[in-house]
């Protein structure tokens, strides 16, 4: 049996098991850190974070001396990509197309990443076919070092 593209279902079965087959995806954990991180200080403490991350396709512009932005403006960007829910220990995962990403960590209302380029944007992953990512996301607001 033939469809209209030429390709038998099972041609076009096995091309779909195939491209999950080889699926990317991105994981990681989200914590807080709190406390005085100076070398010798025992009040320094890495918390996990419940909450949710955006993740946005492509490069995100950093405001100067700012780690965050304002989460309905990501909310409301096309660019959006993904919200994913965190558990109880931080840990977030998700399949991805391949392509370049930017992720943040939601802390009330602000969107949460202290990692930039160079070049004025937060850092930014690029996600391989068939690659698997971990990027942790570790919020130091309330952290003395």
């Amino acid at each position: 049996m033939m469809t209209a593209a030429g390709k038998s279902l099972f041609t076009i079965a096995s091309l779909v098991f195939a491209h999950s087959a080889m699926a990317s995806s991105v994981a990681g954990y989200v914590t807080k850190v709190v406390g005085d991180c100076m070398p010798g200080s025992a009040s320094c403490t890495t918390l996990p974070v419940e909450t949710e991350v955006l993740v946005m396709k492509g490069k995100v512009k950093a405001p100067t001396n700012s780690a965050s932005l304002a989460v309905e403006n990501l909310l409301q960007s096309e660019n959006l990509w993904a919200r994913i829910k965190t558990d109880s220990q931080g840990h977030y995962s998700t399949d991805i197309e391949p392509g370049v990403y930017t992720l943040f960590a939601v802390f009330g209302d602000r969107a949460y990443l202290n990692l930039f380029t160079g070049a004025g944007d937060f850092w930014h992953v690029n996600i391989e076919d068939s690659k698997n990512l971990r990027f942790d996301i570790e919020n130091t607001e309330e952290a003395y070092f």
